[in-house]
Order: C-alpha cells, then structure tokens, then sequence
C-alpha cells in the first residue's frame, strides 16, 4: 500500500469516526469497537510500511478510551506519512519561475546579504518591490551573472600583458 492509499485510507476513517460522534444518541460502545477497530487496521498497516514505532503506540491507544487520544494517534500516522524533503534540498528551493528573495540572490552570488542589498539597491541587478520585500526575476539574476563571469567579453589589456614564465618545481 503506497503511502497516498495509507493517508486517503486513514482520512476516511477519520470521517467515519466523526459521523459517529456526531451522532444525536451516540452509542459508547459501538463507538469504542469502531475505534478499536480503526486503530488496529492503521496500526497494522503503519507496520507494513515500515513505521513500527507508530505500530506499537496504535495498539497502546486501544488501552486509553479516549477520543482524543484515538484522533491523535491518527493525525500522527498522517504527519510520517508527509513526504520527506531530500536531503541538503531545502523547502523553500525556488524554481526556475518563483522570485528570489535577498536572501536567496545572496546564496547564489555566495554573498552577504548586505552585499546583495547593495547590488540590489545599486541597480546593478533588476529588482522591484512586494510591500517591504525585495524580489528579483531569476532570469534578471541570470543576466547579471553573465555580465560579470567575462564570457564572451574580449580582454582588452590581453595584448599588451606579458606571457608569465612557468613556475619550477
């Protein structure tokens, strides 16, 4: 079971329990088998995915009756669900069309943020304004990188500098 069909499974019996308690004459004991019931399936299931810990603390919950501790032993086997961030990628890695902030045209320059308000204030990379942030265009930042990596630009002191002589060892 892949871990949408485990999270789409649990979010309905979290729906199911919910119709239940809000049942005009809820009956306590059809409440605490289902309960039993659902928590035994999702620990089951957490275990065969490879949450064994999870596992462990489902079968504990069946000893508390209570609807607290039944909703968050589900909302936690929801939370592991999450997918995981790879590591060294960072959540907030802007793609190709999302704004930069300062602080991310600082990281990629490998600056300050100071230096990088200084380039962005200095007009020297294209920027523009959202309330009180910075934001500026990845493709501008592109631009500017080009513009100070030299290539394609001829040297023009290349013919008058000497040839250096090589280093002995």
């Amino acid at each position: 079971m892949t871990r949408k069909e485990l999270q789409s499974l649990i979010l309905k019996r979290l729906d199911e329990l919910e119709r239940l308690y809000a049942d005009e004459v809820p009956d306590p004991v059809k409440i605490a088998g289902k309960e039993c019931r659902v928590v035994h399936e999702t620990a089951d299931k957490m275990a065969r995915a490879g949450f064994h810990d999870l596992h462990l603390a489902g079968v504990n919950v069946c000893d508390d009756e209570q609807r607290e501790a039944v909703k968050t032993y589900l909302s936690r086997c929801l939370k592991a669900l999450r997918p995981k961030r790879r590591s060294g990628s960072k959540a907030s890695e802007p793609d190709a069309n999302t704004p930069l902030t300062v602080a991310d045209v600082a990281t990629r320059l490998r600056v300050s943020r100071r230096v990088a308000y200084e380039l962005l204030q200095g007009g020297k990379i294209p920027s523009y304004r959202v309330g009180r942030s910075i934001r500026v265009k990845p493709g501008d930042l592109e631009t500017y990188i080009d513009s100070q990596s030299g290539a394609g630009r001829p040297d023009p002191l290349a013919a008058h500098r000497r040839p250096r002589k090589p280093r002995r060892l």
